[in-house]
């Protein structure tokens, strides 16, 4: 992304998405599956034996059951806990599959980018939100004009009769 002059306005082009998605967005992905709080996470959700906890303990230690009685408690509450943010963030609507789905969008976005570039048509703003409405899942931002705009080539969609002219 590149700040365009001191305008206010910003320009993204290809190579930021590209970068975006293919090195932050994945370098995020995939911390959530290695780095070592995650991992420590991990252990304290599910206990199977792998000893990252803090500690290398797989449970929270708080004390024996016969000197503090609530030490079993707090042990399944945290577990609870772990569970539950592990899920937050890994989960089938959690955190890293929703930066997933992210990454497909500007990875697509992308796509329609430089195959509106390689054919070298310019696409009005009707035109390019058609092109995009599978990525945005029918919210088109430009809201549904039932005529088209006036400002594109002629090759934009009117929705209700209208026309667009070209300039």
């Amino acid at each position: 992304m590149a700040h365009n002059g001191g305008t206010g306005n910003y320009v993204v082009n290809e190579s930021f998405l590209t970068d975006f998605a293919d090195q932050k967005l994945q370098k995020f992905i995939g911390d959530s599956a290695t780095a070592q709080p995650m991992l420590a996470l991990d252990e304290f959700a599910t206990a199977h034996g792998g000893g990252v906890g803090m500690g290398n303990y797989s449970q929270l230690m708080p004390g024996g059951a016969t000197k503090f009685a609530v030490a079993g408690d707090l042990q399944n509450a945290f577990k609870t806990y772990a569970t539950n943010v592990l899920g937050a963030i890994t989960g089938g609507s959690g955190i890293v599959p929703e930066v997933t789905k992210i990454q497909n969008d500007l990875r697509s976005v992308n796509q329609v980018l430089q195959q509106g570039e390689s054919t070298a048509d310019e696409l009005s703003g009707t035109a390019m939100m058609t092109d995009l409405q599978d990525i945005l899942g029918g919210n088109n931002p430009m809201g549904n004009s039932s005529s088209g705009n006036g400002t594109g080539n002629g090759t934009g969609n009117s929705n209700g009769g209208g026309s667009s002219t070209s300039q």
